[in-house]
């Protein structure tokens, strides 16, 4: 199966192919070639390993945090109780389900686009529930919970960035699959 970069180079071809006649995409190909929208970079090898360690590192948060979801799950749900989060109980170990299985697709490359969702649907509502510093009036609290906020906020934009890198380029990089979505 084609992956989307490699279809895109053989609709080039035959567009090439076209406009010029049969077979120039051949005759034109050193040209082509060395055009740089269409030259092979010479580092891509070293950008792939930057892009799977930093995914890597990336999860290490999101994996420690859904142990803990399940491991510590009653001070958790105590500690959400009383944010005001309605069945602690139960979102606390659920959370934790899709801090693991999220931060585990993106870390292994398999479904990653859908794991970096997984992690976005996990911060989003997190930083308004658990972090809303505006409802603290203690200020080193509400200080607190601002940087939690916005930690949560800044994350959520970093998994989401990966979910638009892995719709783009996944069949690129070293990914056990291609993307879900």
């Amino acid at each position: 199966m084609l992956g989307r970069r490699q279809r895109h180079r053989l609709l080039e071809r035959q567009d090439l192919d076209l406009a010029l006649g049969l077979g120039a995409s051949d005759l034109h190909a050193p040209m082509i070639a060395a055009f740089p929208p269409f030259a092979k970079r010479q580092d891509e090898g070293a950008m792939d390993a930057l892009e799977l360690i930093g995914r890597l590192l990336f999860v290490t948060l999101f994996l420690h945090s859904g142990v803990k979801h399940l491991t510590k799950r009653e001070g958790m749900a105590a500690y959400a109780r009383g944010m005001g989060t309605p069945a602690a109980d139960l979102l606390v170990p659920a959370t934790g389900v899709m801090l693991l299985v999220g931060g585990v697709l993106v870390a292994l490359g398999v479904w990653a686009d859908l794991g970096a969702l997984l992690i976005a649907a996990f911060l989003l509502p997190t930083a308004y529930f658990m972090h809303g510093f505006w409802r603290f009036d203690d200020e080193q609290a509400r200080q607190q919970q601002q940087i939690h906020f916005m930690k949560n906020v800044s994350l959520a934009g970093a998994a989401l960035a990966l979910v638009a890198l892995y719709a783009q380029d996944a069949n690129h990089l070293w990914m056990v699959t291609g993307p879900l979505f």
